[in-house]
């Protein structure tokens, strides 16, 4: 198993960034790096789509989907939902920071250990 560490480098997404919510993290990988990213991303996305591994009701991280195209799906389930007589419950989860406690050290260390 190889893990590439590559530096990462603070951009402030406004002028005065004062805090972490303001600073987006870029990391300036080789441009062979990037090169052989993007093919093996070609490569499992067309995997992906033509063994229709992905459900019609993912939207995220694909082409020609989008939150709009989510919202329209939610929308319709709960109006059919509804027309049917049927007990209609939504939830909603906010994950957007979700992420920013977590030990990168104990997650990196998980990551090499299942590969």
């Amino acid at each position: 198993t190889v893990v590439v560490k590559d530096p990462v480098y603070p951009l402030p997404k406004v002028s005065q960034a004062c805090e972490l919510k303001d600073i987006r993290p870029i990391c300036l990988m080789p441009a062979m790096s990037k090169i052989l990213e993007k093919v093996v991303q070609r490569q499992l996305l067309l995997h992906v789509s033509s063994n229709k591994i992905l459900p019609d009701i993912q939207s995220g991280f694909r082409k020609n989907y989008s939150t709009t195209t989510a919202l329209i799906k939610v929308l319709s389930d709960i109006t059919q939902s509804v027309d049917d007589g049927q007990l209609t419950l939504l939830t909603l989860l906010d994950y957007s920071k979700a992420f920013d406690l977590i030990n990168h050290e104990l997650l990196l260390a998980k990551l090499c250990y299942y590969g």
